[in-house]
């Protein structure tokens, strides 16, 4: 007869080949669960990286804003500007002024444009951001200081055409 303790002994037999199969399948089981993590921290990644463009973009213009409003004088020409005062309308040293406040704004939404085109910034972020722009920019004295500053070299081709009426993202197969 066959008793139990034998049984369990002939089972705890295992072969090399039997251990080497069965540290195959834990480690395959192990694998695959690692790659469910991974996943899962990524997409969680991609939610905060996309969370905190977002973030930035408001802040920086909540920047700008917080500037003119706190400069009487820049609030002065701002005001000028976007009642259609042109270059040659504005003191050299008001103009300079002007000039540098505009310049950071649009490389701030370069800025964004970038993030846009590199999927960091939610679509729906940059249409907003796009459309006040394109709105901006057809304020006669704005459009007079954007006639000169388009062609300074301070920003990309592609910008510049997304900014006026989105020729290069129309030209680009849709994400």
């Amino acid at each position: 007869p066959i008793s139990p303790r034998s049984l369990v002994l002939e089972a705890m037999e295992l072969s090399i080949q039997d251990l080497g199969s069965i540290g195959e399948l834990v480690a395959a089981i192990a694998t695959i669960a690692t790659l469910f993590y991974l996943a899962q921290q990524l997409r969680m990644n991609t939610k905060v990286v996309r969370a905190t463009a977002s973030a930035d973009t408001q802040d920086s213009l909540a920047i700008l804003n917080e500037l003119v409003a706190s400069d009487p004088k820049l609030a002065e020409l701002f005001a000028k500007l976007l009642d259609g005062a042109t270059q040659d309308q504005f003191e050299p040293g008001d103009f300079v002024q002007i000039t540098c406040a505009l310049r950071a704004n649009m490389q701030r939404f370069e800025s964004m444009f970038f993030r846009f085109e590199a999927g960091i910034l939610d679509h729906d972020v940059w249409d907003i951001r796009r459309t006040w722009l394109r709105g901006f920019i057809q304020n006669p004295g704005v459009a007079d200081w954007w006639r000169t500053e388009r062609v300074s070299s301070m920003y990309s081709q592609r910008f510049i055409d997304e900014v006026e009426g989105g020729r290069y993202l129309d030209r680009k197969s849709t994400r």
